[in-house]
């Protein structure tokens, strides 16, 4: 359970940053198009662009509606098009309340103005999501930065699920799991998809940038920032000097690099996984160290440039907005 939860968030995380920079440009193209255009108007026009216009007139007027309650905000245009028609279609209501929560900060960070609550309230009330404690579990009743699963907030989410048996309850969130890491194209565990993202950071700083770096230590520190930056720059939830930290004390090993890995791993599983324990999470990783040594071994040996991993290695390096940045690391 402890892996699927972990999978589960980072991976409803990347359906919504995906989604909020493809929503971000047809944003700015429709509100250029139409520049006396409210929000909802411009929202509106976007939805309408990507369904087959056809099939909207051939709509009931019921689901009109909830299109168009939707299309209020840009985050609840969002919500639908990765909820009603998208790879999270069919998710349990938890799990899609954390994921408005991501989908939230995902648009905020790509510089949409965040709804109200009594907007959002809406537009859950009509995708059938205002359920008891939405606000606590979506992060939106003291606007928390991490979103935690507590069931314990809604007895009538709990009375509903008491009709599946507990087996069933964990097959359908399975498939569900299943279908969406087929959906983005993983195939492989977190820890190894953590230890393969920091490695390429890494090399790509060493292939390209190696003489702006004055030790291993700032090497690693940035190779982190850049795998972390969600944690780092979106929800706020680790600090640069924690990075740091964890990069020093990696200097000791014989293997720094896969020692660092494992570290930085841990503090960002325990923050998608508050109800683990720092010793359940570290004895996790711990099991994980032939695996995730394999996998940064091969990386070393036979990396291949990931255009992705590239560019925002550049994008850090070379890009004014990050320049005092790279000066308090550390960077030349």
């Amino acid at each position: 359970m402890g892996i699927t939860n972990w999978f589960m968030q980072r991976n409803m995380r990347n359906v919504a940053r995906k989604l909020a920079k493809k929503v971000a440009p047809l944003y700015a193209d429709s509100k250029s198009r139409n520049p006396n255009a409210t929000d909802a108007e411009v929202v509106l026009d976007i939805a309408f662009n990507m369904f087959n216009k056809e099939d909207l007139t051939r709509t009931p007027e019921s689901s009109m509606k909830r299109i168009k309650m939707c299309c209020e905000t840009i985050q609840g245009f969002c919500y639908m098009m990765a909820l009603d028609v998208g790879v999270l279609k069919g998710l349990m209501n938890l799990r899609s309340l954390q994921f408005t929560h991501y989908m939230d900060k995902e648009l905020e960070a790509q510089g949409f103005t965040p709804q109200t609550k009594k907007q959002k309230e809406r537009i859950l009330k009509v995708m059938e999501l205002r359920i008891p404690g939405w606000d606590r579990i979506s992060g939106d009743a003291d606007d928390v930065m991490r979103v935690r699963s507590d069931e314990k907030t809604s007895n009538e989410n709990r009375k509903r699920e008491k009709t599946l048996g507990a087996s069933d309850k964990v097959l359908s969130e399975l498939e569900r799991f299943t279908e969406i890491r087929e959906e983005l194209g993983i195939e492989d565990n977190n820890y190894i998809i953590v230890a393969r993202n920091i490695s390429k950071y890494y090399l790509e700083l060493v292939s390209n940038y190696k003489d702006r770096f004055r030790d291993e230590l700032t090497l690693l520190l940035t190779a982190g920032i850049l795998d972390a930056q969600h944690y780092i720059f979106i929800e706020k939830s680790i600090d640069i000097s924690e990075i740091h930290e964890m990069a020093g004390n990696s200097l000791d090993s014989t293997f720094p690099l896969v020692k660092f890995i494992i570290a930085l791993g841990i503090i960002m599983f325990k923050i998608d996984s508050p109800e683990f324990t720092i010793g359940e999470v570290i004895d996790a990783w711990g099991s994980q160290r032939e695996q995730v040594e394999k996998e940064v071994n091969d990386i070393l040996k036979l990396y291949e440039r990931d255009s992705l991993i590239s560019e925002a290695t550049k994008v850090f390096m070379e890009s004014p907005k990050f320049k005092s940045l790279r000066k308090q690391i550390g960077i030349l």
